[in-house]
């Protein structure tokens, strides 16, 4: 085989298994939110090729009216019916986003894009410290 038949497979099977290219779930840092609230970019930490070497990959994700986004923050109340220190989600609209947020993100393919089916956002919250 030649080498660059040989070379033209391997990028083939590379991009095969990229995982920005495959659907399921991505976690990252929302990097930008479009302005009508239609995409997202999020940057994904993932394995690189290379041993020891991850690479960053940055990835529009489409939002549609059907996307569920919520945003989960501990509960802080003593008189509520959680355990005090759990988890509560709360509904946000895709205008609520702010790049910085952290999100996890299960996506789905719909007509050669990469779209958002739901949407948990997490925060960073201050100590008061």
């Amino acid at each position: 085989m030649k080498p660059v038949l040989a070379l033209m497979f391997l990028l083939a099977g590379l991009l095969s298994t990229s995982p920005s290219l495959a659907e399921g779930k991505r976690s990252g840092t929302i990097l930008a939110v479009a302005p009508s609230g239609q995409s997202l970019t999020l940057e994904e930490i993932s394995a690189g090729i290379a041993p020891g070497r991850n690479q960053i990959l940055t990835e529009p994700i489409a939002l549609t009216p059907e996307t569920v986004i919520m945003l989960v923050s501990r509960v802080e109340e003593a008189d509520t019916a959680d355990w005090p220190g759990g988890f509560k989600q709360t509904p946000l609209a895709p205008g609520d986003l702010r790049t910085g947020d952290y999100a996890t993100i299960e996506t789905a393919r719909r007509a050669g894009k990469v779209v958002a089916v739901s949407i948990t956002v997490v925060r960073p919250v201050s100590s008061g410290r």
